[in-house]
Parts: structure tokens; C-alpha cells; sequence
């Protein structure tokens, strides 16, 4: 499995069993059910059978929400112009 597609299932709002197969590499159907069943019995706030939320998901392994990465050429910084305003006086951009 690709980072990226890692980062597509888990940015999802919940989890069926077919992508925790996918997640953890094709385990078997009956072992997805069972992982997915000890997350709902510590904490289940879809109460949907074959799904669960996400937030479950990362609560049982103590994750945080992957978050998007910039690649360089967008960290670029840009320069922002600020109109200063001091007891009501204007004094320009800075």
C-alpha cells in the first residue's frame, strides 16, 4: 500500500471492513471483523454494523489524523502587505 493511498482511507469519515483489509494488507475478512469489533466495543460513535468512525479508529491506537503535507515548491513564502492603522491615523503599507 502507497502513502497516498494510506492517506485517502484514513481522510475518509469512516472505515468498512474492506479498508482495514486494505490498511493492513490484506488480512483475512474474519480478522477485519474481529479488529473492528474490538474498536466498537471500546467505542463506537456511528453505530453502523461494518462501519466505524474514524475517530474511533485512530482513538484505539492512540493516532492523530495524518495531515497534508506541502511539498517545497509551495512552501514558498509570500509577502503580505499590512495596512497600519494607529489612532486613526493611516500610515501605509508596510
Amino acid at each position: 500500500m502507497t502513502e497516498e493511498r494510506r492517506r485517502q482511507i484514513l481522510s475518509q469519515e469512516c472505515l468498512s471492513i474492506k479498508n482495514i483489509q486494505e490498511l493492513y494488507d490484506g488480512i483475512s475478512y474474519s480478522t477485519a471483523v474481529k479488529l473492528m469489533n474490538r474498536i466498537r466495543n471500546k467505542s463506537d460513535r456511528l453505530k453502523i454494523a461494518g462501519r466505524v468512525h474514524i475517530q474511533d479508529y485512530l482513538d484505539y491506537f492512540n493516532l492523530q489524523r495524518p495531515t497534508e503535507t506541502v511539498s517545497s515548491e509551495e512552501k514558498k513564502p509570500t509577502e503580505e502587505k499590512k495596512e497600519v492603522f494607529r489612532f486613526g491615523k493611516y500610515y501605509g503599507n508596510i
